[in-house]
């Protein structure tokens, strides 16, 4: 977002060795570099007033390439190291990369930029980062680092415990976490260098602190775990490699993952065994089997939970009915969680605090209240939440278990806490991870709606590519194209495939796309790179990469909404893949979302495999508005509005009738109203005129008296303006 990255300026220190006086000299940038010419090599970025940033995904890379003409440096055989020194601020993150940093792809060849980073993806190492979301230049700062490649890693603290003292007991930790790196220079090892060379530094502590007296309660909690705090340690392979991006082969961990507390950790690492069966708190009598599938064993599967089987089972619900607590907001109960983080006392890049204190109301019922506050330090995330509980838990002798749980939350929190889905039986695969966006349970019912013959609204941004996206949600599943990771920023016109040309969908679209190889519809900005799984692709963008791909899932029909405009640059695109057959659909849910866009069109109750696609485009551009036609027995017809076309009634259908007649008229969106003159109908009333004046539409005045039109132009004028219109001299009416 606004307030990326801000680079003042960069500085490099390289020290060279003779290995055979032991002389050592520093050379600063102005001496490697040949004159004339420019090096490092810097792509990326926007130039502002002192500094170069990246807002947005924009990112700034510098190319330190000893092998260039342009460098005149010392031999790289003889460097032992190389020192950084940047000035830096708002929100930042450095990483580095050589080519001795190794990974599972092939190394990419210098000089890299965004699009050789995101294609080849190589072992990236963070090394600082900024703390918060900071987009005023407070936290400039001076950043001076060594490169290197890790050697070793090392944890080391102390803890402090008590109780019974004044009634309190406590335990406390703290943990300091030493990264140390090596310049990758051979030599050094030949010369019997020794194992540091520099070192990052990061804290972990929390404390926590309780009391009973009965039937009172209390109990506190502080922490923070700063986010590069790591304990993974790099192991070699035979030939003394390490793929740093690989970690079921080449990283050892000192804190394992294991949420479900069994014997084995729940993630791969090298010489451990993986865990098939992960479902922490699921498990309550101990059998290895999941308390909600306990019909299901490694003789006999079954892979159907107990609350989905045919029978009842009085004593499993489904995990959404569960009594728990969630204090992270993921709509998940904390205790079943299963993640991807070692098991440290709290999650990393956090600090903050949890209070909370009450009293049993009677043995068997208890009321609690609390605060959690906690900030995410690497970013602006926050999670502020008050909750209230009440539990009430008796045994009645003759009549079985009373349990009540009711729980009270005010919630403000934007700490993203993904989790994997729980195993639901013996032998399952790895479970999908589960972002925190929305319940997947939403997503399910969504996913369902759209099987069954529903309609699937998107409205998408970059954030489609990117690791919170929601094809990695179950909604994924009804989706015909997977997002690479890559998100293309240029301009281009979309164009119709063959296949496209011809296919019911889009064949309207022939109408304005012309003959050419140049379609006259305007520019587009942003496309998501997508890979295709099923159904065709009607519509292509730059590259030949698939910009609209079409399928049909189960009773339903999917697209796949890959092209995005430049928020606040280049509006927005919504798309709507529907299969309604002998159902109002349009009536009851779509056709209102149209009218709040301000669009009116004829409504039909039978509506078959529609795919309609609204593009509000920039409003310094020409604006127009397609759709793409119908392929069902109903037609809806939309007034198209283009520059170069003017406008003109699309009609869906096979039969391909042109009825000729727009069926319905309302006010354009505000992008469109700047190109097309709108008119009020004749008048000498201001009422009248200052209903107009709402949509800038210019009544049409018959009068010879001066003093009316001064005052009618006056009030017509403050009545645009008050609705955000600007009105130019002589646009306040016209004469008719």
């Amino acid at each position: 977002g606004i307030g990326g990255a801000a680079l003042f300026s960069h500085d490099v220190r390289i020290t060279s060795r003779d290995f055979d006086t032991g002389k050592e000299t520093v050379f600063t940038l102005q001496e490697v570099v040949r004159p004339g010419v420019r090096w490092p090599i810097i792509f990326g970025g926007f130039r502002r007033a002192g500094f170069l940033a990246a807002d947005g995904p924009e990112r700034i890379i510098v190319n330190y390439d000893f092998n260039d003409p342009a460098y005149v440096g010392p031999n790289p055989t003889s460097i032992v190291s190389v020192d950084f020194d940047y000035v830096v601020a708002n929100d930042f993150k450095i990483e580095m990369w050589s080519d001795r940093q190794t990974g599972q792809r092939a190394q990419p060849a210098a000089p890299l930029t965004a699009e050789v980073i995101d294609s080849s993806q190589p072992a990236l190492i963070t090394l600082r980062r900024a703390e918060g979301n900071v987009t005023d230049i407070t936290n400039l700062q001076r950043m001076r680092f060594d490169y290197g490649l890790p050697t070793a890693n090392l944890v080391g603290g102390f803890t402090i415990a008590g109780t019974g003292l004044l009634g309190f007991d406590f335990y406390g930790e703290w943990d300091r976490n030493k990264r140390y790196l090596q310049y990758p220079n051979a030599a050094l090892f030949n010369e019997g260098e020794k194992h540091k060379v520099s070192s990052e530094t990061s804290d972990a502590w929390h404390f926590n602190v309780e009391r009973q007296d009965f039937p009172w309660f209390v109990y506190g909690e502080a922490y923070s775990i700063e986010a590069a705090y790591a304990t993974t340690a790099f192991l070699t392979n035979g030939v003394g490699e390490v793929q740093y991006d690989n970690s079921q082969r080449h990283f050892y961990e000192f804190v394992d993952d294991n949420d479900d507390q069994d014997r084995f950790p729940d993630w791969i690492r090298f010489g451990s065994t993986q865990d098939r069966a992960i479902y922490p708190g699921w498990d309550q009598n101990n059998d290895f089997i999941t308390d909600f599938n306990q019909n299901d064993n490694a003789t006999a599967a079954n892979t159907i939970p107990d609350y989905d089987e045919p029978f009842l089972r009085y004593n499993v619900d489904r995990p959404e009915f569960l009594l728990g607590i969630d204090l992270n907001n993921n709509n998940w109960i904390d205790r079943f969680e299963d993640d991807d983080l070692p098991d440290y006392p709290y999650k990393p890049d956090r600090r903050g605090y949890n209070f909370f204190g009450g009293l049993h109301l009677t043995p068997e019922a208890r009321l609690t209240a609390g605060r959690i506050d906690e900030e995410s330090q690497m970013t602006d995330a926050v999670n502020q939440t008050n909750y209230a509980l009440f539990t009430f838990d008796k045994d009645y002798p003759g009549l079985g278990r009373l349990r009540v749980f009711d729980m009270l939350k005010q919630a403000k929190d934007t700490i993203a806490d993904a989790r994997r889905e729980p195993t639901p039986f013996v032998g399952a695969p790895i479970q999908p991870l589960v972002r925190d966006i929305l319940p997947p349970s939403y997503m399910r019912n969504i996913d369902n709606y759209v099987r069954e013959g529903g309609a699937l609204l998107l409205a998408l941004g970059p954030e489609f590519s990117g690791v919170r996206s929601l094809f990695h949600t179950p909604l994924g599943q009804v989706m015909p194209a997977s997002p690479t990771g890559r998100v293309l920023e240029r301009g281009f016109r979309p164009r119709l495939t063959t296949m496209g040309r011809r296919h019911p969908v889009t064949t309207e679209l022939l109408a304005v796309a012309g003959s050419g190889d140049q379609p006259r519809w305007g520019r587009w900005f942003r496309q998501i790179e997508a890979t295709v799984r099923s159904g065709i692709t009607v519509l292509r963008g730059p590259g030949d990469t698939p910009l609209l791909v079409l399928d049909r899932v189960e009773s339903g029909v999917a697209d796949l909404p890959v092209p995005e405009q430049l928020q606040g640059k280049a509006g927005h695109h919504l798309f709507v893949a529907a299969q309604t057959i002998g159902r109002s659909f349009f009536h009851d849910s779509l056709d209102g979302i149209f009218r709040e866009l301000g669009l009116f069109s004829g409504r039909q109750d039978v509506f078959a495999d529609c795919i309609l696609t609204l593009e509000l485009p920039r409003r310094d551009q020409d604006c127009h508005l397609h759709q793409l036609a119908s392929s069902g027995p109903a037609a809806r017809r939309l007034l198209m509005q283009h520059a170069d076309i003017g406008e003109e009634v699309v009609d869906g259908g096979y039969a391909g009738r042109h009825l000729g007649a727009v069926q319905e008229v309302g006010i354009a969106p505000k992008p469109f109203q700047q190109n097309i003159p709108l008119y009020g109908g004749f008048s000498q009333s201001l009422t009248t005129a200052k209903f107009w004046a709402k949509y800038k539409g210019r009544p049409i005045i018959l009068s010879g008296n001066t003093d009316f039109l001064s005052l009618l132009w006056q009030e017509w004028e403050e009545e645009a303006k008050r609705w955000g219109h600007q009105v130019k001299p002589g646009d306040q009416a016209c004469w008719g």
